[in-house]
């Protein structure tokens, strides 16, 4: 029998994309900053980050191409630290929650591949904080009992193939991720012995 009240306890890992780094809205705010779309000069803070927040896509090229006609893969993007650059304060405030609670097994873990990564989380001045990008799936076996903070609706669908035990928590500001708890998948995440599945809103902790 699995101690539900353990699972989550051991340390953390939080998604970089959307949780740490808002990388489609950073491009956004980049093309908006050199007032060449038309479009993007008229919308205000709160404007774009609703249409960021509010798109059905995982994929922001798919938002930036269909709402700007803004064409960008982010393996060319990859270097630049405006587009890589953290914008959310969700991740400072649960690391420094965790360090004070005794929690010292913190990973950023990244589906992309970045050097500016461990650069940017260095200003976390937490040494505890570790970056890992690579497979997931592997990453959440070797670490049991983690908390997994994610908006990402393919790596929540990963979980489903996962034996040990993890506390799932879905960040559901945004739309594309929004549906999972009455979808195929969240029914099938609920009704796994080893995973407590969760809500939270990351956004409330502001953006910077």
């Amino acid at each position: 029998m699995i101690d539900l009240s353990f699972i989550g306890k051991e340390g953390i890992i939080v998604q970089y994309e959307d949780i740490v780094s808002m990388i489609g809205f950073n491009v956004a705010r980049y093309f908006q900053s050199n007032n060449v779309i038309d479009k993007l000069d008229k919308m205000t803070l709160v404007e774009l980050l609703s249409s960021y927040l509010d798109r059905k896509d995982e994929d922001s090229s798919i938002w930036l191409k269909k709402e700007f006609n803004i064409d960008f893969d982010i393996s060319k993007f990859i270097t630049s630290p405006m587009t890589m650059k953290p914008n959310m304060l969700y991740s400072y405030k649960i690391f420094e929650t965790s360090k004070n609670e005794g929690i010292h097994n913190m990973i950023v873990y990244s589906d992309i591949e970045s050097d500016l990564i461990d650069t940017f989380i260095s200003t976390y001045e937490n040494p505890d904080v570790k970056c890992v990008h690579g497979n997931l799936l592997e990453l959440l076996k070797e670490h049991p009992n983690y908390t997994y903070i994610t908006a990402s609706p393919k790596n929540i669908n990963l979980c489903k193939e996962l034996e040990t035990p993890l506390l799932l928590v879905v960040c559901d500001d945004y739309m594309y991720s929004s549906y999972i708890y009455d979808s195929d998948i969240g029914k099938v995440l609920k009704e796994k012995q080893n995973i407590i599945l969760r809500y939270t809103s990351c956004v409330s902790a502001g953006i910077f």
